[in-house]
């Protein structure tokens, strides 16, 4: 066990840091979404959400998979083209630019028509249109120079910061506050990633690299947008059709779901490495073992966290967020999607623990694109004829469809390989 820890100990303190760095990012977020539930009335919380929303799709739009093609370029070239490294900082500076600029100039031009009187919100977050795809593809460079622990250090101590000084913005500023909140994390955090890193790089530009890089981002950009538009543009349409004060209410669920799964995603991370050594080992009948027995370990753990969640969250609900704990729909909308936090829960472990880990990523990529291109019309048809609950079915049985149809998908294809060997 020891040579085994020495052997791959660099990659164990990596996964680490760069786990930490997640936390981190994640801390902040949760943190700052609990204290404006808290602090701001269910109206102004629906907004605030339905505002983030947008600022999240427009963040992937001005990304576009440029900070992941980053950090795979770097990892590419830094041991065999060292030289080319120079270049990078520059060009995907100014890469990020030509793609944030076209979409601030339709936000302006065209946004107080597309989003009327939400408009006023949006414009507080330019700041954060700005800067957060900038950092993110300074988190792309220290990813690709392995640089996990410092990422993880900046991330934790400007999020923390952050996190400090929202407290009175939101208090004091209501909305406003908690979207100026956000301004303040991404202003500080690229500041500081940008600080450290061009102590090292030059600005220079350099064609070849941005269309390397351009290149390959726009692959990883249409798998972004797949999974934005399968799993939040339901946040949108609500927003759209003016189920504001619903859509707080909703991600309050949606929140507490995403923490619940946690601990699944937690465990697949830590079974991938053994599934992969033992896939391409050849130890094909033992992944095929190892499959059926995590999964019904998840269902049975899953199912009793449903049935846990569903009797404390009135108790949890009316200490921290009363105003929606007497609301009869806030019990009706967690009952019904506690389904999709069993098959989340259960497809986290599947996707992550085994379809990734034996080298079948592409299977999530193709059903996160095809679902999340029907998501759109089935979502806009269930919430214009039959409401917010007609929403929160369609986001139920449609989640629920895919993973049940991914997890069966699959396991016929381990199933035949387990067979062939």
């Amino acid at each position: 066990m020891k040579e085994l820890y020495k052997e791959h100990r660099s990659v164990a303190k990596d996964t680490l840091w760069y786990f930490l760095y997640m936390v981190g990012k994640q801390l902040f977020i949760l943190g700052i979404f609990f204290i404006s539930a808290r602090l701001l009335n269910p109206y102004d919380f629906g907004l605030y959400n339905y505002v983030i929303a947008i600022l999240a799709l427009l963040i992937l739009l001005g990304d576009f998979g440029v900070s992941t093609s980053t950090a795979k370029y770097i990892a590419e070239h830094k041991e065999t083209q060292p030289e080319n490294l120079k270049h990078v900082q520059g060009s995907v500076t100014l890469l990020t630019c030509i793609t944030i600029f076209p979409i601030l100039l339709l936000l302006i031009l065209f946004g107080s028509y597309i989003f009327k009187e939400k408009f006023q919100y949006i414009l507080h977050l330019i700041p954060s249109l700005i800067f957060f795809p900038l950092s993110y593809v300074y988190v792309g460079i220290y990813r690709g120079l392995k640089q996990f622990k410092k990422l993880s250090i900046i991330t934790t101590i400007i999020g923390l910061a952050s996190l400090t000084l929202s407290v009175p913005l939101i208090y004091y500023g209501g909305i406003v506050g908690a979207l100026w909140a956000n301004n303040v994390f991404s202003i500080f955090f690229f500041y500081t990633v940008f600080k450290n890193q061009s102590r090292t790089w030059s600005m220079t530009l350099h064609v070849s690299t941005m269309k390397s890089i351009a290149q390959y981002s726009t692959i990883l950009g249409i798998v972004s947008l797949s999974y934005f538009v399968y799993s939040r543009v339901d946040i949108i349409l609500l927003g759209h059709f003016g189920y504001i004060s619903e859509i707080g209410l909703y991600e309050v669920i949606n929140k507490v779901f995403l923490i619940l799964v946690t601990p699944f995603t937690i465990f697949a991370y830590t079974i991938s490495p053994n599934i992969t050594t033992l896939f391409f080992s050849e130890k094909r009948r033992e992944v095929f073992l190892k499959f059926k027995q995590y999964i019904g370990i998840a269902c049975v753990i899953s199912v009793c966290v449903a049935a846990c969640t569903y009797i404390s969250t009135p108790f949890i609900m009316k200490y921290f967020f009363p105003w929606y704990y007497y609301s009869e729909t806030f019990i009706a909308v967690m009952g019904i999607m506690l389904f999709m936090l069993i098959t989340q829960s259960i497809a986290a472990v599947v996707s992550i623990g085994f379809s990734v880990a034996t080298g079948h990523a592409k299977i999530n990529m193709y059903f996160l694109i095809f679902f999340g291109i029907i998501n759109i019309p089935i979502m806009y048809y269930l919430i214009d004829t039959f409401g917010f609950i007609g929403g929160v079915y369609g986001t139920v049985v449609i989640r629920c469809v895919t993973d049940v149809l991914f997890i069966g998908y699959y396991y016929t294809v381990l199933k035949k390989i387990y067979v062939k060997n």
